[in-house]
């Protein structure tokens, strides 16, 4: 895993904002493993270059607000 701050890119254009594109691939292994150690189900998954769609099942007792924090 990289270190605090690092970004896994070839190229990132300066946009002078503190954002980095980050593989794909190694970000789906993050969130699956996160849902995995929680007890959720990670049924569908989205990345792209700027944000992130998750469609993730839990039990009716987890918080949203808690799934977030995580």
């Amino acid at each position: 895993m990289p270190a605090s701050g690092a970004c896994l890119v070839s190229s990132v254009p300066n946009t002078g904002k503190k954002r980095c594109l980050v593989k794909s691939g190694y970000l789906d292994i993050i969130f699956r493993s996160i849902c995995a150690a929680e007890g959720w189900t990670l049924i569908e998954s989205q990345i792209m270059p700027n944000h992130v769609h998750l469609f993730i099942s839990s039990k009716p007792q987890a918080s949203v607000i808690e799934m977030v924090k995580n």
